[in-house]
């Protein structure tokens, strides 16, 4: 039985990831969409859009932004810019190599 769960877990495990790099994509190509957007796009439950948006900005994949719409706040979901992980070191070394 312990082998079974086993297997289980790593399958969610496995659903998880994937389901999240899919919708990282998606919002990396599809910048300022919110949850009902993205949802729409993905042609997802706006809740599993939802948890998997809460897991990518856990992990520091994506920021949400407030912003305002026909006089509404919203939330808007954007990807983590490849420079924002680099330490301000990290990115000078770089350019430096680079040129």
């Amino acid at each position: 039985m312990p082998d079974k769960m086993q297997a289980a877990h790593e399958a969610r495990a496995t659903e998880v990831t994937d389901t999240d790099y899919k919708l990282y994509k998606m919002i990396s190509k599809q910048q300022g969409y919110n949850t009902y957007e993205l949802s729409r796009k993905m042609h997802w439950s706006i809740g599993k859009v939802y948890g998997s948006v809460k897991r990518l900005e856990k992990s520091k994949w994506i920021k949400i932004e407030r912003s305002e719409k026909n006089g509404r706040s919203v939330l808007k979901i954007m990807p983590i810019k490849w420079h924002e992980f680099l330490t301000p070191e990290e990115i000078k070394d770089f350019e430096e190599t680079v040129l």
